[in-house]
């Protein structure tokens, strides 16, 4: 019984730091990707507004609508069964590709 309470606590702690650094290395990717985003549109934010290209009247309503909208999508989310989160993405994306195509073609 000894050796086996042994094996089950070191595989414990094993499985214990394997999930501390997957969550770790969660958190790094998800800090990274937002400071890479955040200078990618700060960068094109600046080369827009110096050039003279920025219309504010779709900028600033756009800009408002992706900060409620994020906000938004924080609460629901954790409520949302990932079953409906699979069906309803494609869907949307589906919408997406299909608004895209239809203003290239007119």
């Amino acid at each position: 019984m000894f050796p086996f309470c042994i094996y089950y606590n070191l595989h414990f702690a094993l499985y214990k730091s394997a999930c501390l650094m997957l969550v770790l290395h969660y958190l790094k990717a998800v800090e990274l990707t937002r400071m890479i985003s955040l200078s990618s549109c700060t960068g094109a934010f600046l080369f827009y507004y110096f050039t003279g290209i920025v219309n504010w009247g779709i900028a600033i309503p756009v800009s408002l609508g992706s900060i409620a909208g994020s906000f938004l999508g924080l609460k629901i989310i954790p409520h949302i069964q990932t079953k409906w989160i699979q069906i309803i993405l494609p869907i949307i994306f589906l919408f997406l590709i299909v608004q895209v195509v239809t203003d290239l073609i007119q």
